[in-house]
């Protein structure tokens, strides 16, 4: 993976103003997510699906980010379950896991092979996790949802992805660039169930898998 070791601590959020430096690392932690060997991989199938293969390494980065951020902050708020897989297989919210009949989907995370999740996303989200289980803040703060208005279809984007994308243009929450992008956020009927900032605990002498 090209220059992690170099860019891993200084990912950063493109804005339409250029780029807005993250936090760096969260202390004082009282409240946890814990995972499995079993989540990590899971983690690494939906990112696999979700994230544009872009050239250039810090688009890709970011990106890759926020969807392992979103999947984590999504266990924690409980809405879609409390595992990481009930997450990954909640209804059509990931479109290659339970999304709709043309995008044939693999119908669970578990039926998504393992051999499916490219060297470059493994090796990504195993160093990401690394990072924020020693002390990294989440690229997208706590929120759990996203979205790409220029694939929406026009019932979405009039009812809320169109405001949803500005509102994360305001705060420099577009990950990626041009029309690849992810417009992060939180809507409205779901501020409440955003989690407070939480350690992430991998298992004991993670190294990656």
């Amino acid at each position: 993976l090209v220059a992690i070791a170099q860019s891993s601590n200084n990912l950063n959020i493109l804005s339409c103003s250029g780029l807005v430096n993250v936090p760096k690392v969260e202390t004082n932690l009282t409240d946890q997510l814990i995972l499995t060997n079993d989540d990590i991989l899971n983690i690494m199938k939906v990112t696999e699906t979700e994230v544009i293969k872009f050239k250039t390494e810090t688009y890709f980065q970011q990106q890759a980010a926020g969807v392992v951020d979103t999947i984590m902050n999504r266990v924690k708020s409980g809405v879609w379950g409390s595992s990481v897989s009930s997450v990954a297989n909640a209804h059509r919210q990931f479109s290659k896991m339970t999304g709709p009949a043309n995008l044939e989907p693999y119908g669970s995370v578990q039926n998504m092979p393992a051999s499916a999740v490219s060297a470059r996303i493994r090796n990504f989200v195993n160093q990401y996790l690394i990072e924020r289980a020693n002390g990294k803040k989440s690229i997208i703060g706590q929120n759990l949802n996203y979205a790409n208005k220029y694939y929406s279809d026009s019932k979405n984007r009039k009812q809320w992805v169109d405001a949803f994308h500005d509102e994360a243009v305001k705060k420099g929450m577009i990950l990626g660039t041009g029309k690849a992008i992810h417009a992060h956020g939180t809507v409205s009927e779901l501020k409440g169930k955003m989690p407070k900032p939480f350690a992430v605990i991998l298992p004991k002498d993670f190294k990656g898998i």
